[in-house]
């Protein structure tokens, strides 16, 4: 049973570190976004 709770949980993180990781991206894609915006304004 404890084996497959750990490769449960294995699992679920991998995904979730992707899911995460990839809104971590978004997230600097926007605020480089919004930094040219400002910068192209002066």
């Amino acid at each position: 049973m404890e084996k497959l709770i750990d490769v449960i949980t294995k699992a679920l993180g991998k995904v979730s570190k992707h899911y995460f990781d990839r809104k971590d991206i978004d997230t600097k894609a926007y605020k480089i976004r919004i930094l040219t915006e400002v910068g192209a304004m002066k």
